[in-house]
């Protein structure tokens, strides 16, 4: 079972922003936290495990009608082990522009390589 503490701030993360950011060390449940709290809101997502080299080869560099395309049917976007993704900056910032209309879920080991102050704000 979630503890309620994280259910609900994961909850309350995905209702309020465009962009949720976790954490933690290797197996220690990032990925069975969201896919759980997905499962029991009854919301779908498309879900990218960029440790796999052919999801990088897919997303690496970032082309906004593919990401569209496997997107048309997904309000949520969940990249785990983001850190590998090169273009995670930039899908970033086509979620918080609005040209690419999901919330963003970034699961990492290690900090991504992302905007510095960007990532302050998200830790």
């Amino acid at each position: 079972m979630i503890p309620r503490v994280l259910f609900s701030r994961f909850q309350d993360a995905l209702s309020k922003n465009r962009l949720v950011y976790l954490s933690g060390p290797r197996f220690s449940g990032r990925k069975t936290l969201v896919k759980l709290i997905l499962s029991e809101l009854g919301l779908s997502a498309l879900e990218l495990d960029a440790s796999q080299k052919n999801i990088r080869r897919e997303f690496d560099p970032v082309d906004l009608r593919t990401l569209k395309l496997h997107l048309s049917e997904f309000p949520i976007l969940v990249i785990y082990e983001a850190q590998y993704l090169n273009s995670i900056q930039e899908i970033i910032n086509l979620v918080l522009s609005n040209e690419l209309p999901v919330t963003l879920v970034i699961s990492c080991t290690t900090p991504p390589n992302i905007d510095d102050a960007l990532l302050s704000a998200l830790e």
